[in-house]
This record gives C-alpha cells, sequence and structure tokens, in this order.
C-alpha cells in the first residue's frame, strides 16, 4: 500500500518527512457476528528502509515502522491502495 504525505511532519523523535509517497501496511481486524461480519477501524503502518531513514539523518536503523493512523485521519497522510 502507499501513502502520501501531504506536508511534512515529524512521525517520530527526529524523524521528519517531506511531501512525497512512502511505502506502508494496514491492518484491520474482522469479528464474525451470526448475521454479518465486524471490522474495526483500519490501522496504518508506515515502513522506512535503510536509505530512507539515511537520507532523514538517522544512520543507525536498518528499518523502521511508524504508526501514522493519526497522521491519516487528520488528512496529513492520503492513503492509496
Amino acid at each position: 500500500m502507499s501513502f502520501t504525505v501531504n506536508r511534512q511532519i515529524e512521525i517520530g523523535a527526529g524523524v521528519i518527512l517531506s511531501p512525497g509517497a512512502y511505502f506502508g501496511t494496514s491492518q484491520q481486524l474482522g469479528f464474525p457476528r451470526v448475521d454479518d461480519m465486524t471490522w474495526t477501524k483500519p490501522e496504518y503502518t508506515l515502513e522506512l528502509r535503510e536509505l530512507e531513514l539515511r537520507s532523514l539523518g538517522n544512520q543507525y536503523l536498518r528499518s523502521a515502522k511508524y504508526n501514522v493512523t493519526k497522521f491519516v485521519d487528520f488528512g496529513d497522510i492520503t492513503v492509496a491502495t
């Protein structure tokens, strides 16, 4: 899944994303009911790889995942499937 960052945002301590496209995932749990299925609200995770982290100034991580659900809810990040 693809995320579009609409404006510069800080998603973690010292991790500031510039506007652009990033890779990530979503998770939504389903619970069966007698005649239907109930789904939880989706949660969105942005995944940064080593080269992306280095370009953001972090030289000590090879990869990192950030929960960006609140940024999606506020409209700072747009989700494209």
